[in-house]
């Protein structure tokens, strides 16, 4: 919920509520470029297309009536999705390495260009929402109370609950040198309190474990057939609908005094 309505947005948008105009983006597996108008990212990747979509801020929605933009983006520019893959193939045989599936060196090249990154996508969404309140949301530990129970060993949780750390850092110091450069109100939100006792392998998890049935238009991860399990779905390893309502929530509190 924002502002003085008692109901949440999407309920208003459902109800095709006249006092708000709202419009949905999102696209799962989305990267920087994907959102971006011009130019490049770090990586040195133009605006592109995801699903046929037009890159976000080439699709028209954001103009000086603009009021509040809402993202979460960076873990697929940080490859996190590869990182869990391949901490999980290392715990199954035949390769039982187990750990460690540390890629420390190379996230830490990638985090650096995902600030960069974030500097450019920010000042791209200010110049083209000028009124408009900025609010970027981050990422939980989702392994911090376990990672067995999707085959992940226990020694990596970690190296993996640090990746979420530092993500989340990342993104917050690119929201806060962008809000101070540009003199606007823009929002960090970290979700890991929200998401404490809520993560992995508990049996209240508000984050999914392994999704073999793919919701429509989700990708699906090919692993090795001696892994057991033939394809594991893009909704694994994401919040379920309590961990959406844990972001919400979330998000409702950091906007309190500020939208």
């Amino acid at each position: 919920m924002i502002g003085d309505s008692p109901q949440p947005v999407g309920t208003r948008s459902n109800s095709r509520d006249r006092t708000l105009d709202y419009h949905f983006l999102a696209c799962s597996g989305a990267q920087t470029e994907n959102l971006l108008a011009t130019g490049s990212n770090a990586w040195g990747e133009v605006p592109e297309k995801k699903y046929e979509e037009r890159p976000q801020l080439r699709q028209g929605y954001l103009n000086e009536d603009t009021t509040l933009v809402t993202l979460s983006i960076g873990g697929n520019d940080i490859g996190f999705e590869g990182i869990i893959q391949h901490c999980l193939v290392l715990s199954m045989p035949p390769t039982h390495e187990g750990f460690p599936c540390d890629e420390s060196d190379a996230v830490a090249e990638r985090l650096a260009k995902l600030k960069d990154s974030m500097y450019t996508l920010l000042s791209q969404i200010a110049s083209r929402a000028p009124n408009a309140t900025i609010l970027i949301a981050g990422y939980p530990p989702i392994f911090e109370t376990g990672s067995e129970c999707v085959l992940i060993r226990d020694e990596n949780r970690p190296y993996l609950n640090q990746l979420a750390t530092d993500l989340n850092a990342t993104l917050q110091q690119a929201v806060s040198d962008q809000a101070a450069l540009l003199n606007r109100e823009m929002v960090f939100v970290n979700p890991t309190s929200a998401f404490a006792g809520r993560n992995l392998c508990q049996p209240n998890a508000a984050v999914n474990g392994f999704v073999t049935s793919p919701t429509r238009g989700s990708d699906v991860a090919e692993l090795p057939t001696w892994a057991g399990l033939q394809s594991i779905a893009s909704d694994s390893f994401h919040p379920n609908r309590e961990g959406t309502t844990l972001y919400a929530d979330a998000v409702s509190t950091a906007l309190a005094g500020v939208y």
